[in-house]
């Protein structure tokens, strides 16, 4: 009875081990498991730490670029800035200019319509003298510097008033132009 109590127990111990050892290997193959996924995934971490690096890299080159491309742009718009009202300046002039010559144009208009009459009155006054020189010998037959000044006054006038109307029409071809 002894000997069978202790073959029980023996029995009993060697079914415990077995358990045990059973509990061993699957807790061997767990830390095992444990270690194979600890290490796949400190790869894989190490992978995304890489990947990550390139990227921040990537993000800071990025970065770098649109700060030069900023700056860039930055002087673009200040140059177009400034070329726009270079050329606002410009048309300002241009029209300062045209204004200008318009009123020189007109100035000059003035001018020869007062040199046409200025020549009419040095006609007016040669005819004149001329009247009272023939006055004065008691001619009773016209002079010929008489009809020669008739001629070239009639022709005078005609030659004043085309170049008036010349002189209009050119000021107003350039206003339309404009």
């Amino acid at each position: 009875m002894e000997l069978s109590k202790a073959q029980y127990n023996i029995t009993k111990l060697e079914e415990q081990i077995q358990r045990d050892q059973q509990l061993l290997d699957i807790r061997s193959d767990l830390i095992n498991s444990l270690q194979t996924n600890e290490t796949s995934q400190r790869i894989q971490l190490e992978e995304f730490m890489a990947q990550m690096g390139e990227k921040n890299s990537t993000i800071n080159q990025l970065t770098n670029d649109l700060r030069v491309k900023t700056e860039e742009f930055q002087n673009l718009y200040t140059n177009i800035n400034d070329k726009q009202l270079e050329l606002s300046n410009q048309e300002h002039m241009i029209k300062l200019l045209e204004e200008s010559n318009e009123r020189c144009q007109l100035l000059r208009v003035q001018q020869e319509e007062k040199i046409g009459r200025l020549e009419e009155d040095i006609a007016h006054l040669k005819q004149t003298i001329a009247m009272h020189v023939n006055s004065n010998t008691k001619l009773n037959c016209e002079s010929p510097l008489s009809e020669n000044y008739e001629n070239y006054s009639e022709n005078f006038h005609h030659y004043t008033s085309q170049r008036k109307r010349k002189r209009r029409i050119a000021i107003n071809v350039r206003k339309y132009e404009t």
